[in-house]
């Protein structure tokens, strides 16, 4: 008997978690609609970045379909002090620069040309085309020299008490009397702004302890419309104006402020910031309250890792965009992302390629009806997919290449030419009902990042210590390397019954017009009675003359991707006839 449940209309649930975050928005009412993020570009910012701007980018397009006018701004808050330096960082270069804005401290790389901020931001926003994002960059040093930011901070000093009672409402809430005490009496002289000090450019100092002591604003003069400071950076006293764009206001402050100006819909954070009265919640009521602004819909995400680690930037634990894009093709890196939930972490593991390239072709399938599903798995797919696109949907069914077959055919470049390569995934492709018209320039790409993929995964079986992770990581791809020629140490390692198979296999090849795995199949065994021999040993023979190693990848698949004409000189110069 059916539930109730059972018994609802599908169409009553929401077939994928965005459908909740789209309904909340659209309770608005609202003719324009604004996205936003924010990073500090404390170093080469990492994939990470990727979950809030994606999020963005979804939200984004969803809009943009029924109608909307969408703004999506990543903002680079550039004017946010360097507490660290990343370990690439040179040290003279970093103490030099410890406490300054990185809109003031120049290009690592070349002084010359830009300053810190923009070097790492202008290296994230080059990948977002490649991604599909359409997302503007609002530079933060930028931004604290228009009107809007500068009234937003003479209401956050004007009203200087009341954001005090706001943070403290909301961080005094889990401590002890005795702890709000000593934090009240701390909070007396407290200002909601900073200034960058005339004479060393530090808006903060960071003590040996660790802790930092920011070049708070000492005291606003509504009238002179000027601020009090001295840094504690250098010792210097001084007074500046709100219109001379030396004064920040703090973080908390910050983050509300640019919510207000920009009327931010939605803006996604990490968990850190999204805890039950945590940095959003106050930000909210400071936006409220202070501003006058409702505030954007909250939308917490959990990390995406690298792995088992965390990504931080300020620390150097840095997998970037970029690097992603060597290895990998950006539509897996939108589909993980769409496919979990926000509340769920991502762990992007390299040696989990061809998972990830399977579960994508598999939903592109489903889309292009290719392949059988439930209803319900159908209509999130059809949700999805569009989503997944760096571009547009395509209007055909593309052509799907198994990572498996990609990497032995990448690894196949040092002895075969592209054009064999190339043909032999065409003669795939057709064999298996695809039609689809794949390009040298596509192909071409996904070699790359295969031969890209490869290597990293060389170099992580290469640094890992653990021989049963080793053997784990090791089954993940097949990596080989063809011998470019037959050494005189090769021809010892084969024994006269293996040479004797590989003569016998030669005679049989002229008789072939092509390589099939069957007619291959058919050698070997006809080879094993005559010779009675064991299949492992002529077997250890190929892959001793092809690789000069004892095994490798399946030796049937292997030698049909092979030219047939290489493989016989091949065995001749191994036989040396």
């Amino acid at each position: 008997m059916e539930n109730d449940n059972d018994q609802k209309s599908q169409d009553e649930f929401p077939i994928h978690w965005l459908e909740g975050l789209i309904q909340k928005i659209n309770g608005r009412n609202l003719s324009e609609i604004a996205l936003s993020t924010g990073k500090t570009p404390s170093g080469h910012i990492h994939l990470g970045i990727m979950r809030e701007l994606l999020v963005c980018d979804a939200i984004k397009r969803i809009f943009e379909e029924k109608g909307k006018i969408v703004h999506f701004r990543l903002f680079i808050d550039s004017l946010d002090a360097a507490k660290r330096f990343p370990g690439y960082i040179k040290e003279d270069y970093a103490k030099k620069n410890i406490g300054k804005p990185f809109a003031l401290i120049p290009n690592p790389i070349n002084q010359n040309d830009k300053n810190y901020a923009q070097y790492f931001g202008e290296e994230l926003e080059s990948i977002f085309p490649l991604f599909g994002i359409g997302a503007k960059i609002v530079w933060t040093h930028e931004l604290y020299k228009t009107k809007e930011m500068k009234d937003m901070i003479r209401i956050g000093l004007k009203k200087n008490e009341e954001v005090k009672r706001i943070v403290a409402k909301y961080l005094t809430a889990s401590m002890s009397e005795e702890q709000k005490d000593i934090y009240l009496e701390q909070q007396k002289t407290w200002m909601g702004a900073m200034v960058i000090c005339e004479k060393c450019q530090c808006t903060q100092k960071k003590q040996k302890d660790g802790t930092i002591s920011p070049n708070r604003v000492l005291e606003y003069d509504q009238k002179s419309d000027s601020c009090y400071y001295q840094c504690p950076a250098c010792g210097y006293k001084g007074s500046v104006g709100i219109e001379s764009g030396l004064v920040k206001l703090n973080w908390r402050l910050d983050w509300p402020a640019k919510w207000t100006i920009f009327k931010t819909t939605c803006e996604p954070a990490g968990k850190d910031h999204c805890t039950p009265g945590g940095s959003y919640d106050t930000g909210l009521d400071l936006c409220k309250n202070i501003y006058g602004y409702e505030g954007p819909i909250k939308l917490s995400y959990e990390w995406l890792r690298l792995g088992d680690r965390d990504m931080k930037t300020s620390k150097g634990i840095v997998f970037t965009p970029a690097k992603f894009l060597e290895m990998v093709d950006p539509k897996i890196l939108r589909m993980l992302i769409f496919q979990t939930n926000p509340n769920k972490h991502i762990s992007i593991r390299i040696e989990e390629l061809e998972q990830y390239y399977n579960e994508y072709q598999r939903i592109e399938r489903i889309f292009f009806g290719k392949e059988e599903s439930t209803e319900t798995e159908k209509k999130e797919v059809e949700f999805i997919y569009p989503l997944i696109q760096v571009d547009k949907v395509p209007k055909e069914f593309p052509a799907q290449i198994p990572l498996k077959l990609v990497t032995v055919l990448a690894q196949l470049k040092s002895v075969l030419k592209e054009e064999i390569i190339f043909s032999k995934a065409k003669e795939y492709l057709i064999s298996n009902g695809n039609t689809s018209n794949l390009s040298i320039e596509e192909f071409r790409i996904i070699i790359k990042r295969a031969l890209n993929w490869i290597d990293e995964m060389q170099r992580i079986i290469n640094t890992e210590k653990d021989p049963g992770k080793v053997k784990k990581l090791k089954q993940k791809t097949e990596i080989f390397t063809f011998v470019p020629e037959i050494t005189q140490n090769i021809r010892k390692n084969l024994d006269q019954s293996q040479v004797d198979a590989l003569k016998s296999f030669l005679d049989h090849s002229k008789e072939m017009a092509a390589f099939t795995e069957e007619n291959v199949k058919n050698v070997m065994m006809s080879i094993r009675e005559k010779l009675n021999i064991k299949p492992m040993k002529i077997f250890q023979a190929f892959y001793r003359i092809f690789l000069d190693a004892k095994k490798g990848p399946r030796l049937g698949p292997l030698m049909t991707m092979l030219d047939k004409s290489w493989i016989e000189n091949r065995i001749k110069e191994a036989i040396q006839e």
